[in-house]
């Protein structure tokens, strides 16, 4: 559980190996200059396929700024 969203996430060495594999897969973009990424049409095909992971799990309705995600983001 992450301490300051109170939500599930990975990390430690399993999380870091599995970020560096989908960066280097194109599965994520970064958006900026700061940690925020997006996953591309590709990663949510891969995520999908691989992990089983549904849209919902990877497009929440809120972005970490709490805002809404876009649109184009969560379909």
């Amino acid at each position: 559980m992450h301490w300051t969203q109170q939500r599930p996430h990975l990390a430690g060495a399993v999380g870091a190996a599995l970020f560096r594999h989908a960066l280097d897969s194109s599965w994520p973009v970064h958006r900026s200059t700061t940690r925020v990424v997006t996953v591309t049409g590709a990663g949510r095909t891969a995520l999908r396929a691989r992990l089983g992971l549904p849209d919902d799990a990877l497009f929440p309705e809120t972005n970490e700024a709490g805002g809404t995600a876009p649109r184009s983001e969560r379909a």
